[in-house]
């Protein structure tokens, strides 16, 4: 792997899609506004930024603290929300989408673990500035019966289920939604630098 001798850091950024409603006297009011992976990835994008696609296990794991932790804010396109804001989400929220897509609408690899080696009919979307590259991607090396399926769509996001009521959270399950071919949505996902791997194994 090309990263494999760099030493690696985290870099995520978390985004909130809504708006703020004033409700006197407490503090204004968080309506989420939910975007498709491919609108995340527009929203990531205006930081220099994309919406974020486990390479390891340990990537993923960082990103499930990172959601999870209520002192990293959220921001939106404008910068920070208000202070006493409720526009924090959590790993439920966070990563219910993430930059992982059909390398062919329609085909798919039913009832096989999400990651690079099991799963190459899936995909994280590559490096502009790297295109033949082949980016590695890690969601899970467990067997969710029938899925990923295939009724996906080109730059459609799965829709991502997670345990909260366990510490940390744990990946339950995901699923492929078409939705008039645009996929999940979330106000709520991750934004990363592209070409972090998260952090070093061992």
């Amino acid at each position: 792997m090309r990263h494999a001798g760099r030493r690696r850091r985290l870099h995520l950024l978390k985004y909130a899609s809504g708006t703020q409603v004033p409700n006197p006297p407490e503090p204004d009011k968080f309506i989420g506004e939910p975007l498709t992976a491919a609108q995340a990835e527009e929203k990531c994008a205006s930081w220099g930024l994309r919406l974020f696609s486990p390479r390891t296990q340990q990537h993923l794991r960082a990103a499930v603290t990172a959601a999870s932790a209520a002192e990293f804010a959220p921001v939106n396109v404008t910068g920070d929300y208000t202070p006493g804001v409720a526009a924090d989400s959590d790993a439920a929220g966070y990563l219910s989408i993430m930059g992982i897509y059909p390398v062919t609408p329609g085909l798919s690899c039913e009832s096989k673990p999400l990651n690079s080696e099991d799963c190459p009919q899936w995909a994280a979307k590559p490096d502009p500035q790297d295109p033949d590259f082949v980016m590695p991607y890690w969601v899970t090396d467990k067997i969710f019966l029938k899925e990923p399926g295939t009724t996906n769509c080109a730059g459609c996001s799965l829709y991502f289920n997670w345990n909260l009521d366990v510490q940390p959270p744990v990946l339950t399950g995901y699923e492929a939604i078409n939705l008039n071919g645009k996929g999940w949505a979330s106000p709520h996902f991750l934004c990363e630098v592209g070409d972090k791997l998260g952090p070093p194994e061992g």
